[in-house]
């Protein structure tokens, strides 16, 4: 059964998506038709926070990956990375979106089944310094939910208006994972604890079934305009810091100082056209 926070939460946007989708086109904002097509690639450095991750295996206490940035966009559609997203209405500042992305770390312990991260729905909706997202599996799996609150806004410097930094905008942020999506990704089932017999971490030889997790945290997200040397390149940096609620840092499946988050992203991107 979904929680009550679930229905609270996915209300508004369904209500909101209707009543986009009856207004007359005249009243919507026409979207540009021409193609925008962007390069790069980018490095991502998160904190390791996960215990005996056989899917995953790293010892140390932070984990690096670097790939290709890669973004289409045309008119209200664009895609990045494996996330598709489509703009229902509004324009930078005030806008509706449906994005098809994923959500969960993939995780292997003692005796546990394989999680993957799974694909999902998110439903977004922005109104100047509020963005509000709500992602859910909407697939076969059904394993649970997450809702976003983020509230930052964009801070000019006038010493910088000279410099190549171009965006500078801190933000707060609450997250809201419904029971189902953190006993799936966090949880022991007594099966589980039962196959983990002999594991060196005695933690995994007793079911943990978590219930909903509240998160908090601050991120900055950073944009560097490298015009004099080179036309239409930018260099991206963003930095989050994360609370985990005690339902997530008490599991097995992570390690015993795991009630803090960090993520660093560094990128370069180039607009062929």
């Amino acid at each position: 059964m979904k929680s009550p926070i679930f229905h609270l939460a996915l209300s508004p946007f369904l209500v909101i998506l209707f009543l986009v989708m009856i207004m007359p086109t005249s009243a919507q904002e026409s979207s540009p038709s021409n193609w925008k097509f962007n390069i790069g690639f980018g490095t991502a450095i998160k904190s390791q926070l996960r215990s005996h991750n056989t899917a995953k295996p790293h010892n140390g206490d932070f984990v690096t990956a670097f790939f290709p940035l890669l973004k289409v966009e045309y008119g209200s559609w664009s895609f990045q990375g494996r996330d598709l997203e489509y703009r229902v209405w509004g324009n930078f500042l005030k806008n509706v979106t449906v994005k098809l992305t994923s959500q969960g770390d993939k995780y292997q312990g003692p005796g546990t089944h394989l999680r993957k991260p799974q694909y999902g729905l998110n439903l977004g909706a922005k109104f100047y310094f509020l963005q509000v997202d709500h992602w859910f599996d909407a697939f076969k799996d059904r394993h649970g939910s997450i809702t976003q609150i983020d509230l930052g806004k964009k801070i000019d410097f006038e010493f910088l208006q000279n410099s190549p930094l171009k965006v500078f905008r801190p933000s707060i942020f609450y997250e809201y994972y419904t029971q189902s999506y953190n006993e799936y990704f966090y949880g022991i089932s007594r099966e589980e604890s039962q196959r983990a017999a002999g594991s060196s971490d005695v933690r995994f030889l007793q079911p943990y079934q978590p219930k909903a997790a509240h998160n908090f945290g601050i991120k900055i997200f950073t944009l560097f305009d490298l015009e004099k040397l080179f036309s239409k390149t930018n260099v991206i940096m963003s930095y989050k810091l994360k609370w985990l609620d005690s339902e997530i840092k008490n599991s097995p499946t992570q390690r015993p100082d795991s009630s803090v988050e960090h993520s660093l992203f560094l990128g370069l991107s180039h607009e062929i056209f």
